[in-house]
């Protein structure tokens, strides 16, 4: 009624069409979405997506599932959202206590966890995208169309290569110094604690060395960016409340 307060957006969800090549989605996000959605009163665990908050991308024969946040800003006519989703995503619960469905002083009986796949294609993708558009019509609707740009990346690319070399080594070298730490040797064992410390020392350069010249020869956002399949979308969408 010409208000431009807060209760214009609260209990409002905005939905959203995508429109780009080889594919399709939609998404809803709302200002009252949790970023998390409150699951504290379930079994259920590793939940994508809730009436408020959701993405759901179809490309080139993979099914994304995830979530969409966003804002608008009504004086300017103005909306923006972001999105991230995953080629995997599934929801299980593990009963009661932690999976132990009877426990008694004698025996134990497990009560083992449930899965159920919402999205799968065993290739571990993820998608990250953002639009940006205008608010073309108030009333008896609110009505937005925009653009924007998808990021599909895989898991196989040379970043993510490096980024689990990185891991691994990090592993080694971390493993060398709890071991030279943990070392019992004592002056009487009349060892030259130079050769131990020393052959650490070594052992870590080598480490360094390797990853440097073998892994760490791109890596980091551009990179990351430049090996990600992009697609320009369009977006149209309502406001609706529920």
């Amino acid at each position: 009624m010409g208000s431009h307060g807060a209760n214009l957006d609260r209990n409002s969800v905005y939905q959203g069409v995508l429109s780009f090549k080889n594919g399709s989605g939609y998404v809803y996000f709302s200002p009252n979405a949790l970023i998390v959605p409150d699951n504290s009163s379930s079994t259920l665990y590793a939940l994508k997506g809730s009436v408020t908050n959701r993405a759901v991308i179809y490309y080139q024969g993979v099914t994304y599932l995830g979530s969409c946040f966003g804002t608008t800003d009504h004086d300017a006519r103005f909306i923006e959202g972001m999105i991230n989703s995953s080629s995997e995503a599934s929801t299980g619960g593990a009963g009661t206590s932690n999976g132990v469905q009877n426990n008694t002083a004698t025996s134990t009986t497990l009560n083992p966890s449930i899965y159920s796949n919402i999205v799968a294609s065993g290739k571990s993708f993820t998608v990250n995208g953002a639009f940006q558009g205008r608010i073309t019509q108030t009333s008896p609707v609110l009505r937005f169309q925009g653009k924007g740009e998808l990021a599909f990346l895989s898991p196989n690319g040379t970043d993510s290569i490096n980024t689990l070399a990185y891991q691994s080594y990090s592993g080694l070298i971390g493993a060398i110094i709890s071991f030279v730490g943990n070392s019992t040797v004592t002056n009487a064992d009349q060892i030259d604690y130079s050769q131990v410390f020393g052959g650490a020392q070594g052992a870590i350069g080598d480490a360094l060395d390797d990853l440097k010249t073998n892994f760490l020869t791109s890596g980091g956002v551009d990179d990351t960016y430049k090996e990600a399949k992009t697609v320009k979308l369009r977006v149209y969408g309502t406001r609706r409340y529920l």
